[in-house]
């Protein structure tokens, strides 16, 4: 007998919250709204020694400042990650500036000079050439396949869509501005990688620098209980933005077949893409085994009670690297179907061999024939894979072994 789960209410987001967001999207306020936000709420572009030490080098990392002057959240595993890599690198004696990658504009102003620089993005020609002291070393720091891969695989995702629906929707993770600047990784004395060498293999066509793996990490959740029964017809979407990038729709065309016996939960930002919205209300809203929860809170009850009730997790994206969504639900023992571009090892995930429909759906009917006690083991081997392989001592640990190779160079 399938398992209810109690939130199956929140349909098409269900919340008050999400509610207004429909409204406003179609008066066309929305944006206008998030705008307001980030003026009343600026993210600070530079922060300076953060660690405050007081050192003779000076390393510039490029990545997220937010972290640093507001209360972190498990949002994103970047927010504590950005902390603990600069408390790392100040350990190798650097004093630490932190610099938002996302404010092109206020790095360009940056007039400081820095021994060491880690961006989060490769930039045009000579952008931080005026920053640099003598013998200053460079580093990108990529958390994602290559930015020339991931265009062309979300240009392709949206023509397949096209093909099939007849509709056409809207470039969101990739843009083509940055694939052309992806060739200056090519100067720089080091690449630090997030993801798998199967990741890896989406920039062979630069010459990039010796690559040091980072680790990304998991989280602990103090109620996991490895003694329950998940329910094997229930799977669970756990992603962010760029639905068709990271397959929704996909998706939400097996299970909206007629007659389908498995249940899809939708954990995604789907009502920030109206395009997607659009296109696919009917699929959202009105298809009785399709719940579309929205944003979740990972340490909220809803999270909880969806990943003790979902079996298995399905992400068929088209372009990641150590995906950290599924690490998050693999943290809380949901069993990933996901494809190899997510960047996880065979015996880690169950790895789509590809993601055509007729693929994704064989799998979701062959696992949700599986027996409960082999969902049972797979379900605490995954929980356990994330305790050994993606911990945050892992991450720690690799990233002082990147700047061990650093010293050396």
């Amino acid at each position: 007998m399938q398992q209810k789960i109690s939130i199956s209410h929140h349909r098409g987001g269900g919340s008050f919250k999400e509610s207004v967001k429909k409204f406003l999207y179609s008066i066309g306020l929305l944006k206008a709204a998030q705008i307001i936000k980030r003026l009343l709420h600026p993210i600070p572009s530079l922060i300076p020694n953060v660690n405050k030490t007081n050192y003779h080098k000076k390393c510039l990392l490029v990545y997220i400042t937010h972290p640093f002057v507001r209360k972190i959240s498990d949002t994103h595993q970047n927010q504590w990650q950005a902390i603990e890599m600069a408390r790392i690198i100040g350990t190798f004696g650097y004093n630490v500036d932190v610099a938002d990658y996302s404010q092109e504009n206020k790095l360009r102003r940056i007039n400081n000079k820095y021994d060491l620089i880690i961006d989060i993005l490769p930039r045009e020609k000579n952008f931080w050439t005026h920053c640099m002291n003598e013998g200053c070393k460079t580093i990108i720091y990529r958390t994602e396949s290559s930015q020339k891969f991931s265009y062309e695989q979300e240009l392709q995702r949206l023509a397949d869509l096209q093909q099939r629906r007849g509709a056409k929707l809207q470039l969101l993770r990739a843009s083509l501005e940055k694939t052309q600047q992806e060739r200056e990784i090519e100067k720089a004395n080091l690449f630090w990688f997030i993801g798998n060498s199967y990741n890896l293999k989406s920039y062979d066509y630069l010459h990039i620098p010796p690559v040091c793996y980072i680790k990304n990490n998991g989280y602990i959740f103090d109620w996991l209980n490895m003694n329950i029964t998940r329910d094997k017809k229930n799977f669970l979407y756990f992603a962010s933005f760029g639905q068709v990038h990271k397959g929704l729709d996909l998706l939400l065309e097996i299970f909206s077949q007629p007659g389908f016996d498995c249940n899809l939960y939708i954990c995604s930002s789907f009502i920030n893409e109206y395009d997607f919205y659009k296109e696919y209300k009917r699929e959202l809203l009105e298809t009785p085994n399709i719940y579309p929860v929205g944003f979740v809170d990972i340490n909220g009850s809803i999270f909880r009670e969806l990943t003790e009730n979902c079996a298995y997790s399905i992400v068929p994206s088209c372009s990641e690297a150590g995906c950290g969504s599924v690490l998050t639900v693999m943290s809380a023992g949901v069993i990933p179907i996901v494809s190899k571009e997510c960047g996880f090892e065979d015996d880690e995930v169950i790895n789509l061999p590809d993601c055509k429909i007729e693929t994704i759906q064989k799998f979701i009917r062959d696992y949700s024939a599986k027996l409960d006690e082999w969902i049972k083991q797979e379900s605490s081997h995954v929980a356990e894979i994330v305790k050994t392989r993606y911990s945050r001592q892992n991450f720690t640990d690799s990233v002082i072994a990147a700047m061990n190779k650093l010293e050396k160079l």
